[in-house]
């Protein structure tokens, strides 16, 4: 696959006669030509990981839960997640969209902090502080919880492959 990059950056490389154009509009050709060969060149070579894609995931990911977004977790979440959720149970990527997608699961407020990205070569791994209100079958499950995700690329998509939650103790003194 990498052997047809610069067929396709040959491809890309649009270089609209600005005689033809108005400004503005050649401008945002060559913009967007610009922004195309970035992305295919991130996409060929596996794109090192950015603090800004994990951000932007993370917001994605916590949108799809409140919104029990049950396409959108399917994107985000590898086809072989483990997650082990605070009572140290193993969910897998099917019995965690299912609860979305019954309504087993209701959030109504997820709240971030202290948030701590580590980037490594292929993946990252978060930590998170999250204060949660929600109901789980009907039943009140709030509560604070640090919740630490390993994101991998796989086929070129940031995906969550491990999970894991804990319940946060309040810190005395």
């Amino acid at each position: 696959m990498i052997s047809t990059a610069p067929t396709l950056f040959r491809m890309m490389r649009v270089r609209p006669r600005l005689r033809l154009l108005k400004k503005p509009t050649a401008l945002l050709a060559m913009s967007a030509a610009s922004s195309a060969r970035y992305w295919i060149k991130r996409m060929l070579e596996g794109g090192k990981m950015q603090r800004k894609d994990i951000e932007d995931s993370e917001q994605r990911l916590k949108r799809a839960m409140l919104e029990s977004d049950v396409m959108t977790l399917s994107d985000l979440l590898s086809d072989s997640l483990i997650f082990v959720n605070h009572l140290g149970q193993r969910i897998g990527k099917a019995a965690d969209i299912a609860m979305h997608q019954a309504g087993q699961l209701k959030l109504g407020v997820i709240e971030l902090s202290e948030t701590q990205i580590t980037l490594l070569a292929d993946s990252a791994i978060v930590q998170t502080n999250a204060a949660i209100e929600g109901r789980y079958e009907g039943q009140e499950a709030s509560g604070e919880f640090v919740f630490t995700r390993v994101w991998a690329r796989e086929n070129n998509m940031l995906r969550v492959v491990a999970a894991h939650a804990s319940l946060l103790l309040p810190q005395n003194g």
